[in-house]
């Protein structure tokens, strides 16, 4: 939310109630990501004039610098239990996936190869993650072991662009965004690539994310002509 130069973060209740702004840096802050505990937030800030990763305290209101590593920091991701976080970072000027702790201080890389890797969702248990590659050419989704790393194991074929996704806390399907019919809309997908399913066909629709029970998906849509949050149940219904 903001101006055309400026995006900042905000929250509100499930139901679109009680809006409020968490950030004002009067820069770019992206992708947000909230601690297991609920106490802080991850996001990708611009405010040193690049992607680094930041960390707002919702409790002190303070931010701080987790990873201002050269090149991107971006579109991080708790565990499930808070003891890591998965990210995108460049190595070799390539973005690929890695592990850090909660301080900033890389565990391992989890991702090679000449892809662009990018937007991790972690398996409610935390053993895999899931993620976006241009390995073959166009962004697929791929998921991979946490503990023995590669080799990746590419989950969607069914469109040629896909993006965000996200694991259901049930673990056994990952909403993402795919281009359907020239519109991105968004789309399910068994976790073993099977039972490919597209939810939404009015405007452009993205960013999908879970509710905490996997019943319900919230995501952005531009079917009323400005980009508002939608909440819809995993069939699809509004």
């Amino acid at each position: 939310v903001g101006a055309s130069q400026t995006k900042e973060l905000f929250a509100m209740d499930y139901d679109g109630q009680n809006l409020g702004q968490l950030t004002q840096n009067r820069t770019i802050c992206l992708s947000p990501d909230w601690s297991p505990d609920g106490g802080n937030i991850l996001f990708t800030g611009y405010l040193k004039g690049k992607p680094d990763l930041w960390l707002l305290d919702l409790g002190r209101g303070g931010q701080s610098l987790v990873s201002g590593r050269p090149g991107l920091n971006a579109s991080a991701r708790y565990s499930p239990n808070g003891d890591s976080i998965a990210l995108s970072l460049t190595s070799n000027g390539i973005p690929k996936i890695f592990l850090i702790t909660p301080q900033g201080n890389i565990i391992k890389q989890l991702t090679s190869g000449r892809g662009n890797d990018i937007s991790p969702t972690w398996s409610p248990d935390g053993s895999m993650i899931a993620y976006v590659s241009d390995h073959s050419g166009t962004p697929q989704i791929y998921s991979i072991s946490v503990k023995n790393g590669g080799p990746p194991t590419r989950l969607t074929f069914d469109t040629n662009y896909n993006t965000d996704p996200d694991w259901s806390p049930r673990g056994d399907t990952l909403a993402f965004t795919g281009r359907d019919k020239g519109r991105f809309q968004i789309c399910t997908i068994r976790t073993d690539g099977k039972d490919f399913k597209v939810l939404t066909d009015r405007g452009t629709n993205q960013e999908p994310a879970w509710s905490p029970d996997g019943r319900m998906i919230a995501f952005s849509s531009n079917r009323r002509g400005r980009r508002e949050i939608y909440l819809m149940d995993a069939r699809g219904q509004v």
